[in-house]
């Protein structure tokens, strides 16, 4: 297959959607917690391309819906940016591992919630519209590490 090709599986053919379930399963253990640096380096990519690409999507958003440009970035891209600066700004604390209770019967040890990526995740969205369907869920697995 060459380089840059379409690897998502098509059609309802089930050996092939486990086969890319199975190549994602493996691709997530060459990086199976990923850092605070790289998560947030994603998510600056994230952003980066969304602003890159953003008269694109507003000239689509135009041609497919009359949307006018302004709704697209007040609507579509907005909700998204301000998602990802927030989601950027908390993340090393959300990534922190924090006590809990301890019930009595335990007594004398100590218990903690180490977050940690849960592995692949499947976003479901409409694949043109609205955007912010596909890219909030998306920032939110990649801040978890997923």
């Amino acid at each position: 297959m060459p380089d840059g090709a379409d690897t998502s599986p098509g059609g309802s053919d089930p050996i092939a959607h486990q086969a890319f379930f199975d190549r994602l399963d493996r691709a997530r253990w060459c990086e199976p917690y990923p850092s605070l640096a790289r998560r947030l380096q994603r998510l600056q990519q994230l952003e980066s391309s969304l602003l890159s690409h953003r008269k694109a999507m507003e000239s689509a958003l135009w041609e497919d819906f009359h949307k006018p440009p302004f709704e697209t970035s007040a609507s579509e891209l907005l909700p998204c940016l301000v998602e990802l600066r927030r989601t950027r700004r908390r993340l090393g604390r959300w990534m922190k591992s924090r006590r809990v209770p301890t019930p009595w019967e335990l007594s004398g040890t100590q218990h903690f919630v180490h977050p940690e990526p849960k592995g692949v995740v499947l976003i479901l969205s409409p694949w043109n519209y609205p955007i912010n369907l596909c890219i909030t869920p998306l920032v939110a697995a990649w801040a978890a590490g997923n």
